[in-house]
């Protein structure tokens, strides 16, 4: 149990896919109180009663949306992302839970239908975690597994996919080395690089780092001032590509490709490097090495 608390999990990232998620679950709550009306809110006499009750759908969409973006505001949401595990994500679900008690209970006090006081918070507080940390884990544990077991099976098609990609390749044509032009943003700084020399770019804030092969020198690297898209769009070969938000790979140099919780990694044969492949980005190198076009 302990050795899967540590194991890698997917972080959600995306503001819009949070928003949704977030959204979704207010209208779940609004519509099951106002449906089953729970906790005798039946018995509950006043007016404008409906919008009272989709109050707490509100509350129950804006204390985890507020909690998300304060997150991404003061912290980095990818570097956050590198280090997060099954453990990590129970105890974040269950401060969700946590955040969303305290709200509705500050709204039920606005209401009238409370008083807050120590006693109030000592008594719920200890039952909301309890209660909820058991579904909470049960949920994470079920998709730690679930998404496993896809991403090993998908890293595996992969794998497969791109070897016999490159071997079509080479055996079909010699290729034509492209040589690839970085410009930096401030239309000085550059270098010339062989396009099957190129390993992977890597997004560092405002720069971009190139790291590539030199045949006299191995693996080196350069730091250039510019966004990875502004480099990702001056390549023009298909089997470099964008693999992740902080990541463009050289397709041709991956020797394997493993998959967990996260996601998929791209292996090198140099030095052993890897890099991640997030969820929005597998299907489309899928679909490239599938189609065997250069």
């Amino acid at each position: 149990m302990f050795f899967t608390l540590k194991q890698p999990y997917p972080f959600e990232t995306e503001v819009t896919k949070s928003l949704k998620a977030n959204a979704a679950l207010g209208i779940f709550v609004a519509l099951f109180l106002l449906v089953f009306q729970p906790f005798q809110i039946n018995q509950w006499e006043t007016e404008y009663k409906a919008l009272k009750i989709i109050g707490y759908g509100m509350v129950t969409f804006l204390v985890p949306t507020l909690m998300f973006l304060g997150l991404k505001m003061f912290f980095s949401l990818e570097k956050i992302e590198k280090s997060w595990t099954v453990g990590k994500e129970i105890l974040f679900l269950t401060f969700y839970i946590l955040g969303i008690a305290i709200g509705n209970t500050f709204f039920s006090a606005y209401l009238g239908i409370v008083k807050i006081s120590p006693k109030v918070f000592l008594g719920f507080v200890p039952i909301v975690v309890c209660v909820g940390i058991f579904p909470v884990t049960a949920r994470v544990l079920i998709y730690y597994q679930w998404y496993k077991e896809k991403n090993k099976k998908g890293a595996l098609v992969l794998e497969s996919e791109m070897k016999v990609y490159n071997t079509e390749e080479q055996l079909s044509y010699k290729p034509i080395t492209k040589e690839i032009l970085f410009l930096a943003e401030n239309e000085k700084d550059a270098i010339t690089l062989p396009s099957e020399n190129i390993l992977y770019l890597e997004s560092l804030d405002n720069y971009s780092k190139i790291v590539f092969i030199n045949q006299e020198n191995g693996i080196q690297h350069v730091v250039l001032r510019g966004s990875l898209k502004r480099f990702e769009s001056q390549i023009s070969t298909t089997f470099i590509q964008r693999c992740h938000r902080s990541f463009i790979a050289n397709l041709h140099r991956v020797d394997k490709v493993t998959g967990n919780a996260q996601g998929y990694k791209l292996i090198f044969k140099q030095e052993n490097l890897e890099i991640p492949v997030s969820r929005n980005y597998g299907q489309a190198i899928l679909s490239i090495v599938g189609s065997k076009k250069h």
